[in-house]
């Protein structure tokens, strides 16, 4: 009976390796290519996505604490 064995962790680990180091230098060079527009943009459409998640309730809460006037607005 042969025994197979499993292949070494190394790879595995060398593999999330290159790809992190790929993924950092690509984003990287997209970043230096973006204007400042682009940059507004897509900080834009993070932060608007991040804040979805928010119940109303959290919502007013961050708003309170930072720009409390726009709760006044209409």
């Amino acid at each position: 009976m042969t025994l197979i064995e499993p292949k070494p962790m190394t790879q595995t680990t060398d593999n999330i390796s290159l790809k992190d180091e790929l993924i950092d230098r690509y984003v990287t060079r997209v970043i230096d290519g973006l204007d400042l527009d682009d940059c507004l943009a897509i900080l834009h459409d993070y932060m608007t996505k991040s804040y979805e998640d928010y119940s109303l309730e959290e919502m007013k809460e961050e708003v309170t604490e930072y720009y409390p006037e726009l709760l006044n607005s209409n």
